[in-house]
């Protein structure tokens, strides 16, 4: 009879079954499961100034002129443009909510909302302002990767781009526009050397090179040589010169030769080489997080190998090293309570520099955002009062998940210097943050735009025709009918900015500042709950694990001793019968190993990239 031919396993399925055939059932799941994640999502957020060709950036790289050009997308908005779903087809949109709620509206209605003067700027759905849009479409030529468009107005404002970026979830690149007119201006270097680690791939877009055909790449090279001098962590990113004015001509262009011809002079087809590199393949990132755990798993098993292999084949120094080890986890054991209390001593510490932390941020927060409103005057704090209280949300929602991402670092090292090497996951660290990192805050307070906005005895004033309301037309230069038909179209709100002038201005800063004063407050006493919450939780986690940790080392260390023992009164060859095993499993674990290497660096992995005999059949 035929037997049935033996499967071919991929690296992952081969550690897997190593691992259980060595009862580690629990860890060849874990691996399993990782291995299975889906993809990260990709996406580039485009950033630069006013008027360097960005949004017309953003329609070459999606191939079609969605973006809008020449409008102002408002401070707290971003606008999304993600690959289609079964959900979401093609040419659909939404507006985005704070919490990560959506709104479904029409694809043309979607710059009436994100715009400072858009139809429905100050539109609320259940009761909160949207933070942005999406429309849902593939970029054709980034097909499968999210472009994010950040706003025409503080185009370079890092708390905006750390809030954008904490938002994408995956893989992420960043793309910063400059143009070919003139060299890298000190803001640009200056927002390059406040970007956070976050910001992992940046590549440099120079626009307009259609513009100065002889020159552009004098300014290229000029620009590198400013990076390296002036912002030396990104002197050797890609810098590429582009033109959305060829791009645009190549997708008009029916003749296919000239039509590539466009292109090819246009640079998107660089510019799309050089992010997709820095993007990476979302499968191999899979493979390498998969390979990477079960690399780990491996290794601890080797060593467990390794040692049984050395009771065996050295089993008289075996057992008095193992009986040394023995006594010194047996003492340890004894001294639980000590290591409890310095322990816990350590923790409260880390807490109260967590609160401290917290605390600073919020206040440099809170002070960067009084100068942003005190640098307002009325009729800007008026129209955009609402904008700015809509991206102070979202850039606070973005400093609670740095504050999260930071909580989890240094949990992770906690747990590592206190117990010692990590395994495929921090013990307690990931479920503790996990509370922080899916805070909800309470509903923000309402800004109460008008409150005090008019002073009565101004207004009195001026219905009288008293002598401000003279002042204020002879500013203007206006005459009798004319003057007096303006201010009877002109709208309360606009025409009390302009009037009350000083007062107006005070006013609308300070309600704007009473907001952020309040919400600061507010946040700050939750974030400071949540902050002791985790520490209480993570504290007898980690005095648990710590047990667990050191009780199985001291079952180990006795199995090992006992099994020393047991090999000094074995016969020879039983012990070699065993130590031939044992050489046998660590050649699979060996050659698992080796083949994890290879797993992790194809595109997209399979078992007949990489493949191994089933293990059984040995």
């Amino acid at each position: 009879m035929t037997s049935p031919p033996k499967k071919r396993l991929s690296a992952i399925e081969y550690a897997a079954v190593i691992l259980r055939r060595a009862d580690r059932d629990d860890v060849a799941r874990r691996i399993e499961e990782v291995a299975a994640a889906p993809p990260p999502e990709r996406a580039v957020v485009v950033v630069g100034e006013v008027k360097r060709g960005k949004s017309s950036l953003v329609n070459s790289l999606l191939g079609q002129p969605l973006a809008k050009v020449d409008t102002m997308i408002a401070t707290s908005a971003q606008v999304r443009y993600v690959p289609p779903t079964e959900e979401n087809p093609e040419h659909t949109a939404n507006v985005l909510l704070p919490g990560g709620g959506r709104h479904r509206i029409a694809p043309d209605e979607v710059f009436d909302w994100v715009t400072v003067d858009g139809a429905q700027a100050d539109q609320r759905i259940d009761g909160v302002l949207p933070i942005g849009a999406e429309i849902y479409t593939d970029a054709r030529w980034m097909p499968g990767v999210i472009i994010v468009d950040t706003p025409g107005v503080n185009g370079l404002d890092d708390r905006h781009v750390q809030a954008t970026i904490a938002a994408t979830d995956g893989a992420c690149s960043l793309l910063m526009v400059c143009d070919a007119v003139a060299p890298i201006s000190a803001a640009e270097l200056a927002f390059l050397n406040q970007a956070s680690s976050e910001v992992g791939t940046v590549v440099l877009a120079i626009t307009k090179i259609d513009k100065i055909p002889g020159q552009w790449r004098t300014v290229v090279e000029e620009n590198r040589r400013l990076l390296k001098q002036y912002a030396p962590r990104f002197g050797n990113i890609p810098v590429v010169g582009v033109s959305n004015a060829f791009a645009a001509a190549a997708a008009r262009n029916t003749d296919p030769v000239k039509a590539q011809a466009r292109l090819d002079a246009s640079g998107i087809v660089e510019l799309t080489r050089e992010l997709e590199a820095g993007l990476g393949n979302p499968e191999r990132i899979v493979a390498s997080n998969a390979a990477a755990c079960a690399g780990v798993a491996l290794n601890a098993l080797r060593a467990d190998l390794v040692a049984r292999k050395r009771a065996i084949d050295d089993a008289p120094r075996m057992e008095a090293e193992m009986g040394e080890e023995r006594a010194r986890l047996e003492e340890l054991q004894a001294r639980q309570k000590e290591w409890s209390e310095r322990q816990r001593q350590a923790l409260n510490r880390l807490k109260l520099n967590a609160e401290t932390r917290l605390r600073l941020d919020l206040t440099e927060f809170r002070d960067h955002w009084i100068k942003q409103i005190e640098s307002r005057g009325a009729i800007k704090i008026a129209r955009e009062g609402q904008a700015m209280t809509a991206t102070m949300n979202a850039e606070l929602r973005a400093l609670i998940d740095r504050l999260a991402a930071h909580l989890q670092e240094e949990l992770t090292e906690f747990t590592v210097e206190w117990l010692g090497d990590a395994t495929l996951q921090p013990v307690a660290a990931g479920d503790a943050v996990g509370q922080l990192a899916g805070l909800d805050l309470r509903p923000q307070r309402e800004y109460a735009r008008w409150k005090n906005y008019v002073d009565p005895r101004m207004m009195a004033m001026a219905s009288t025709g008293g002598p401000l309301t003279t002042m204020v037309i002879a500013m203007l230069g206006l005459t009798g009918g004319l003057a007096i038909g303006l201010v009877g179209v002109v709208t309360i709100p606009a025409w009390a900015a302009l009037l009350l002038g000083p007062h107006a201005k005070k006013t609308g800063q300070a309600n704007l500042i009473n907001w952020l004063n309040e919400n600061i407050k507010q946040a700050q006493e939750d974030l400071t709950v949540v902050i002791r919450e985790v520490y209480n939780e993570f504290e007898p986690e980690l005095r648990l694990a710590y047990r667990e940790q050191l009780e199985e080392s001291l079952r180990e260390a006795k199995r090992l001793h006992e099994l020393a023992k047991d090999q000094v009164r074995t016969d020879s060859a039983t012990r070699e019968a065993e130590a031939k095993k044992l050489t046998t499993e660590l050649a699979h674990i060996d050659r698992g190993l080796e083949a994890l290497v290879s797993y992790a660096a194809v595109k997209r992995p399979t078992a007949t990239e990489s493949s191994l005999p089933a293990v059984a059949a040995d």
